[in-house]
C-alpha cells in the first residue's frame, strides 16, 4: 500500500482504524490529498449460523477482512492542502467512526462479505470449488 500511516484510533470495539496519507503533489502548487480509512475485522466462527457460512467465508477471504473507505479531493491549492485534510478526517470520524464503532459491527461487516459471496458467487469463482459447499 502506497501511502504513510498518519493515525491509529483504537475503536471502543476492538478494533483499530488506520488512517493513511496517500496524497500526493499533482503539480507545481496543486496537491491531490487523499485518505484511506482501513480496519481489519477477524472473521470470527461465532458471526455465523452454520459452520459452512463461516469455512466459506474463510476460504475466500482467509482469517480476516478488511473495511476500507477512501477520501479525496483534487486540484488542492498547496496554502490549502493542510485544511483538507483535517477536514476530510473530521467528516468521517464525525460520520462514519460511530458505525465502525459499534459493537455489533465486526459481525455485521464479516455477514456482509459472506452475503456477497452468495450473491456474486462468479467473483469469487477462483477462491473456492462450487462442489465443495
Amino acid at each position: 500500500m502506497t501511502g504513510t500511516l498518519y493515525k491509529e484510533i483504537p475503536l471502543s470495539n476492538g478494533l483499530a482504524l488506520e488512517i493513511w496519507d496517500r496524497s500526493r503533489l499533482i503539480g507545481k502548487d496543486t496537491t491531490k490529498v487523499e485518505f484511506l480509512f482501513k480496519t481489519k475485522i477477524d472473521i470470527n466462527p461465532a458471526y455465523f449460523t452454520e459452520p459452512s457460512h463461516f469455512e466459506r467465508t474463510r476460504n475466500v477471504f482467509g482469517s480476516h477482512v478488511f473495511f476500507e473507505y477512501t477520501m479525496e479531493r483534487s486540484f488542492v491549492s498547496n496554502k490549502e492542502k493542510d485544511h483538507v485534510s483535517h477536514s476530510l478526517i473530521k467528516t468521517f470520524t464525525e460520520n462514519v467512526l460511530p458505525y465502525l464503532s459499534r459493537p455489533d459491527f465486526p459481525k455485521k461487516f464479516a455477514l456482509s462479505n459472506f452475503r456477497d459471496i452468495m450473491k456474486n458467487p462468479y467473483k469469487y469463482l477462483a477462491c473456492y470449488d462450487e462442489t465443495s459447499s
